[in-house]
C-alpha cells in the first residue's frame, strides 16, 4: 500500500492518501486536521493540459511519431505536474494529419501512458486564411469544415479527437459545430476573424471555449466591433490563456481574468517542439523557426509567435506574479477543475474512491516558484523529484 501526507491544496487541512500501485482509485483519504508545518507540501489533482503541440524535439504533428516518443513526453510533463494531456495537431494535409492521430491513438491505449492521454486537440484545418487570425499556421491547408474529412480523421484516431479549434466564418462552421458537439467532441473558437454574429451563432451552436484568447489576430482592430471582445464578453464560452509573458502582457492577462471570472479560465502551454531546447534556427519543414533566450519562440523573418516554450508549472508562477498575488493556491484550479469540467472529466477530487491521479507540490512566497515533489497518474508513480 502507498501513503502519502500534505496540505490539501484548498483547504490547507493535512490529507493522507492511500492507494495500491497501478490502482486507478484511492483505497482511502483521510483527512487529518489543519497543521502549524508549513513546510508540509500542498497535495491536488494532476494538472491537465489541453494544448499542447509538444517538447523538448517531440512534434505530436510528426506522421511518424512513435509511441516512445509520446512517452518521452509524458514523462517529462509528469515532471511538470502534468498528468493529463491532449496532443495538438495544428493545420496540415489531410494525409499528414491522419498518419498522426492513428499513431497518437495507438500511443494512447499502450499502458505505457497509463492513461496520460485525454484525447486528441485538432487546432485546425478549418482555421482562417487571413494573415494575422491565421497565426502560423500554414496557409495551403486552412480550409473550410468537412463534416466526411472530420470523420474520416475520427475513424483513423478510433475516436480518440476530442477537442476541435476552428473558426466559425468558415462556410459550413455552424452546422459542423452542431454534428461534432452532438458525437461527443468539444469546439473551441480560434484563428478566427469571426463578426459577432457569427461567433454567437457558434456558441449557440454548441461551442464552449475561447481558443488562446487574445491571440491568432490582426495587429490592430476596430475598437469596439471585434472578435477578441465579442469572445470576451460571451459568458457562455471559457478561454485558454497562454501566460508566457509573450503572447498576452500582464496587464491583459489581469483584465481577462477580471471579466471572464477564475471559474472560465483554462491555462494551457500551447508548447511546441522546440519548447525545452537552446536558442537557434530550427528547421520546421515548411518553415524555419526562432526560438530566443528570453522564451520566445516564432516564424523566422515574420514578427508572429509560433507556440510557446511554456509549461504549466511556470504558466502558473506566472499568472500569480501577474496579478501580483502571492499565493498560487487559486491559480491550481485553472489547470485542474476547469479543464476537467469543461472536458467531462471525473472532477478527480480528493476523496476514497475518487481517481488516484495528483500531484505533491511546494510554493515558495518570496521566490514565487512551484516545485514539482511528486507526480501520480491513475495509481502509478510516474514522477518523483530527486
Amino acid at each position: 500500500m502507498n501513503v502519502r501526507r500534505g496540505r490539501n491544496w484548498k483547504s490547507g487541512e493535512v490529507v493522507e492518501l492511500s492507494w495500491k500501485e497501478g490502482a486507478k482509485e484511492f483505497v482511502s483519504v483521510s483527512a487529518l486536521g489543519q497543521s502549524s508545518d508549513d513546510q508540509l507540501p500542498f497535495i491536488s489533482p494532476g494538472f491537465v493540459d489541453i494544448q499542447i503541440n509538444g517538447l523538448a524535439g517531440v512534434n505530436f504533428g510528426n506522421p511518424e511519431i512513435t509511441t516512445q516518443d509520446v512517452l518521452r513526453a509524458a514523462d517529462l510533463l509528469a515532471s511538470q505536474g502534468v498528468t493529463h494531456f491532449l496532443p495538438t495537431l495544428i493545420t496540415d494535409s489531410v494525409e499528414r494529419m491522419e498518419a498522426s492521430v492513428e499513431r497518437l491513438a495507438r500511443a494512447a491505449q499502450s499502458d505505457e501512458i497509463g492513461g496520460g492521454i485525454v484525447g486528441i486537440h485538432l487546432e485546425g484545418p478549418y482555421l482562417s486564411d487571413v494573415d494575422g487570425p491565421r497565426g502560423a499556421h500554414p496557409l495551403a491547408h486552412c480550409k473550410d469544415p468537412d463534416w466526411n474529412e472530420f470523420s474520416r480523421l475520427q475513424t483513423a484516431a478510433k475516436g480518440w479527437i476530442r477537442m476541435i479549434t476552428l473558426a466559425p466564418e468558415r462556410t459550413g462552421a455552424v452546422e459542423f459545430i452542431k454534428r461534432a458537439v452532438a458525437s461527443g467532441v468539444r469546439v473551441a473558437i480560434g484563428h478566427t476573424a469571426a463578426t459577432r454574429e457569427q461567433i454567437l451563432a457558434a456558441v449557440d451552436a454548441g461551442a464552449t471555449l475561447a481558443t488562446h484568447l487574445g491571440n491568432a489576430a490582426h495587429d490592430m482592430i476596430q475598437r469596439h466591433h471585434n472578435y477578441i471582445f465579442d469572445q470576451l464578453g460571451e459568458d457562455r464560452l471559457l478561454a485558454s490563456l497562454i501566460v508566457d509573458g509573450h503572447h498576452l502582457p500582464p496587464h491583459l492577462v489581469d483584465i481577462f481574468v477580471r471579466v471572464k471570472g477564475i471559474d472560465r479560465i483554462i491555462l494551457v502551454s500551447d508548447a511546441v517542439q522546440y519548447a525545452g531546447l537552446k536558442p537557434g534556427i530550427y528547421d520546421g519543414g515548411y518553415r524555419q523557426f526562432e526560438v530566443r533566450d528570453d522564451g520566445f519562440i516564432g516564424v523566422v523573418g515574420e514578427p508572429r509567435l509560433a507556440g510557446s516554450g511554456l509549461l504549466l508549472v511556470k504558466a502558473l508562477e506566472n499568472v500569480t506574479r501577474f496579478l501580483r498575488g502571492n499565493d498560487v493556491r487559486p491559480w491550481i484550479q485553472t489547470v485542474t477543475t476547469n479543464p476537467r469540467r469543461w472536458l467531462g472529466l471525473d472532477p478527480c477530487n480528493l476523496h476514497e474512491g475518487g481517481e488516484a491521479s495528483f500531484v505533491v507540490w511546494k510554493w515558495d512566497d518570496h521566490t514565487a516558484e512551484l516545485s514539482i515533489q511528486q507526480t501520480v497518474r491513475a495509481g502509478r508513480k510516474v514522477y518523483a523529484a530527486l
